[in-house]
């Protein structure tokens, strides 16, 4: 447990922000040559550098944090756009490090304002002339924000003491800088998608136009936006400055997790006896052949598992995984404690072949508190994340399964799947070995081997060729009549045991109840 030193934790933040080694980070951004007369790429090499001199221009001022912070969100805001703006794999590398730079950048600046209150406070009550304010109400940033606040105006900052505006010299050559690829100049707000009642649906800021900075709310809450400032470095950006934004977070979510209130009661676990086999198994229309039960095996050796299910390529489920102590047994408790505040993509919508699903950006408690409970008002899906290197406290709960070093090389790549009942990943195939293990509740899976591809209908679509246009759950016969000749297999995953999915083989899956896997991919 650390202790409750928000001035001291936040002054360690800073340190690992350190702006100066920034500066010397942001300056060994390599940017490639481009050939002439490829004109789009030097207009996209152009565009970088002026970011980098944005940058080091940003890094080299000296006090004027919240001046330095609005101008980050102009950049981050920039930056965002150039992230998705085509395939993901194509977006250049350097505009990931400069995102994930620039979280580190916003970070620090929000440290400075705060601990530049703290002292200010020590000894005024007064802000503003008008009010006073006390240790549990200091600097944060926050949607919602009152109107005076730090950042509704780039060209004036506030005189903590006094509240009496002042003009920057170095406003110019800041606005002139970042005028170059931003044209706007206040932060951007969209409406709630699914607008109620109440404070809880105020309107929030756009993706990457960060957040303003207000003196109206509480410490709680700006340690909870720190956070979500380095979670979105680690989910956009890239690993730097010795994972920096990892270790901010962890320190953070680690302070947090001292104000962990219960969740709500209605989070329950279904009794996992009242599943079988015979009663949830997907029954397929004539002539369509009824499925097979996947074969099962107790702990076989290395050499056997390799020998009788990797090389020739067979499906087994293996009962031998541990699924963890009861102590550090996932459930949603445990979840929240450990990763609450970090930012994590969900899926909504039945799945993502579906024409209404989307992913939405929300907290790990906030996903919780939403769809881990008994019959959710939709579902939602923490699916294919890798929450274990965003969250490592989380790995230290996990042992990978010796049979993943089988392949070519040891590494692993581990992904978790989190979500109530009725979460479902359609048919589809993957190119690596894969172990799915369970945890906590129960999984449905069909199988169906390699050479069943043809009629399965993949998708022609480039971000779909892997996927069944076949619904499963709604096989139409009339479209795919080859899929009546298909052979498949099913089973259920309980906690504890592992499925074997070898490459190429084609697996549909469903949660019966509040589940928790894991699945480990390797070549």
């Amino acid at each position: 447990m650390v202790p409750r030193d928000i001035t001291k934790m936040l002054t360690d933040i800073l340190q690992i922000a350190d702006t100066k080694s920034l500066l010397e980070l942001v300056r060994n951004i390599e940017l490639k040559g481009v050939a002439a007369g490829e004109s789009q790429e030097a207009h996209g090499v152009q565009e970088l550098n002026v970011v980098v001199e944005a940058v080091q221009l940003l890094l080299d001022l000296h006090g004027e944090p919240q001046r330095r912070y609005h101008c980050t969100c102009l950049l981050q805001d920039y930056i965002w756009e150039k992230l998705n703006t085509g395939h993901w794999k194509e977006v250049k590398r350097e505009w990931r490090d400069l995102y994930a730079l620039i979280s580190l950048i916003r970070i620090s600046c929000v440290v400075e304002l705060r601990l530049k209150f703290t002292t200010l406070c020590r000894d005024k009550t007064r802000y503003s002339g008008k009010r006073k304010r006390t240790s549990d109400h200091n600097n944060v940033i926050g949607p919602g924000s009152e109107p005076n606040n730090l950042a509704s105006n780039p060209g004036d900052s506030i005189d903590l003491e006094s509240g009496d505006q002042c003009q920057s010299e170095t406003e110019p050559s800041i606005r002139k800088e970042l005028a170059k690829i931003v044209p706007a100049t206040e932060p951007k707000f969209e409406q709630d998608p699914n607008p109620g009642p109440g404070p809880d649906h105020e309107p929030y800021l756009a993706q990457g136009s960060g957040l303003t900075i207000s003196m109206e709310k509480d410490d709680i809450e700006l340690i909870e936006e720190l956070v979500r400032i380095a979670d979105m470095g680690l989910l956009l950006g890239a690993p730097i400055h010795n994972n920096a934004q990892e270790r901010i977070a962890e320190i953070l979510t680690e302070f947090l997790a001292q104000d962990l209130c219960s969740l709500p009661s209605k989070i329950s676990f279904k009794n996992e006896k009242e599943f079988t086999l015979e009663k949830v198994a997907i029954h397929l229309p004539e002539p369509c052949k009824p499925f097979r039960p996947v074969p099962d095996c107790l702990e076989p050796s290395i050499e056997e598992f390799v020998a009788d299910f990797m090389v020739p390529g067979h499906p087994v489920v293996l009962t031998d995984w541990p699924a963890m102590s009861e102590a550090r047994r996932w459930g949603p408790t445990r979840l929240v404690a450990l990763a609450g505040p970090r930012t994590v993509p969900v899926e909504l919508g039945r799945n993502y072949t579906h024409a209404h699903w989307t992913q939405k950006l929300m907290t790990v408690r906030e996903f919780a508190e939403k769809y881990l409970v008994d019959d959710p008002s939709e579902v939602g899906y923490l699916a294919q994340h890798q929450l274990l290197d965003q969250v490592p406290q989380l790995g230290d709960d996990v042992c990978i399964p010796d049979y993943c070093y089988t392949g070519e090389d040891e590494d692993v790549d581990i992904n978790v799947w989190i979500g109530p009942g009725g979460t479902v990943s359609p048919l589809h195939t993957d190119p690596k070995h894969n172990l799915l293990c369970q945890v906590s509740g129960t999984k449905y899976v069909v199988l169906y081997p390699v050479n069943e591809s043809k009629n399965l209908y993949p998708h022609s679509s480039p971000l779909l060729f892997n996927t069944s246009q076949v619904d499963l759950q709604e096989p139409n016969l009339d479209l795919y009549p080859g899929f009546s000749n298909t052979q498949g297999y099913h089973t259920l995953l309980r906690p504890g045991e592992m499925l074997y999915i070898p490459p190429g083989v084609w697996h549909f899956v469903t949660s019966l109840s509040t589940s928790f896997s894991v699945s480990f991919w390797w070549k």
